[in-house]
């Protein structure tokens, strides 16, 4: 569902957080998961969970999911635009509400679902 990069090789990430398996390149169309040079385990299971609750299209535009923190969870699009997630908390919820602001601002640059109840946008 998404690739991690090791550095000189790539990892496959599945719906619970592990990693498993080399690729020499990554696949075209997943997700590029994003840790720091520490990519510990609370991460990956962030990023996991984040990438199974979007939905297949939204997921297909994802470029990269970028986990500074465990509350703080990032994805880039391919195009370019932003997209502040927050924590992987209520996850469905807030890849719900992304789907309908793609929709309702899609000349929007940055997309705010942190709080799936308030979301924003800026261009």
């Amino acid at each position: 569902m998404a690739v991690v990069d090791d550095g000189d090789s790539f990892s496959q990430l599945d719906a619970e957080g592990w990693t498993f398996g080399r690729l020499a390149k990554a696949p075209d169309g997943l997700p590029l998961v994003e840790v720091g040079s520490d990519a510990d385990r609370a991460a990956l299971v962030e990023a996991a969970q984040v990438v199974a609750a979007l939905d297949p299209d939204v997921s297909a535009r994802v470029e990269a999911v970028e986990v500074r923190t465990v509350d703080q969870v990032l994805l880039r699009l391919r195009d370019g635009r932003e997209v502040r997630w927050g924590s992987a908390d209520r996850a469905e919820q807030k890849a719900a509400v992304l789907l309908d602001l793609l929709a309702a601002a899609p000349d929007a640059r940055t997309y705010d679902v942190s709080v799936p109840g308030l979301p924003t946008t800026r261009p």
